[in-house]
């Protein structure tokens, strides 16, 4: 079993506000649990893979949240971070099966009806100004077992039961 997260690694595009934003929460909420974040930038898909390794060799695990420019390299994090044996979590549950470890988000599909609604509902004469901000109405645990044994990470037993989906991908 491998000891708790002490450094959580970011990589991020400076360019996108919502990566620039979560960081900013991260900030305020790692210290309350004893983690120093680190953060390496990317500001383009080629910049990625050497940041990925910078980053792999810096910190315990890495978190991905929806940032454009992480997404569209993820296997290049999960490589980067398997050959040192850490963790990859991300946000977004659709990329669990790419090797992230755990995601704990919304599913996409149930957040797309969720949008539907709404858009029916202006379709059909709400005023757009009268529509009321929402949020996902639940979060899905999605945990990849074979991803959590490559990098030696023991899924507790509570956790694993009361996950959401197990993704299986190949080992």
């Amino acid at each position: 079993i491998k000891p708790g997260i002490k450094k959580l690694g970011f990589l991020y595009n400076p360019g996108e506000l919502n990566s620039i934003s979560l960081i900013e929460k991260l900030k305020v909420i790692c210290p309350t649990y004893g983690i120093e974040l680190v953060t390496v930038s990317a500001s383009k898909t080629s910049e990625v893979p050497q940041s990925a390794v910078k980053l792999s060799s810096l910190v315990d695990a890495i978190f991905v949240s929806n940032d454009n420019t992480a997404l569209s390299a993820f296997k290049t994090i999960v490589r980067a971070a398997n050959s040192v044996s850490i963790p990859v979590f991300v946000s977004d549950t659709d990329i669990v099966k790419d090797g992230a470890v755990a995601a704990l988000g919304p599913n996409q599909y149930d957040l797309g009806l969720q949008t539907a609604k709404m858009i029916v509902d202006v379709l059909e004469g709400r005023e757009i100004d009268a529509t009321p901000v929402e949020f996902p109405k639940k979060v899905d645990l999605y945990l990849n077992p074979n991803a959590a044994e490559k990098v030696g990470v023991k899924i507790p037993k509570d956790l694993f039961e009361s996950a959401s989906y197990l993704v299986e991908n190949k080992k």
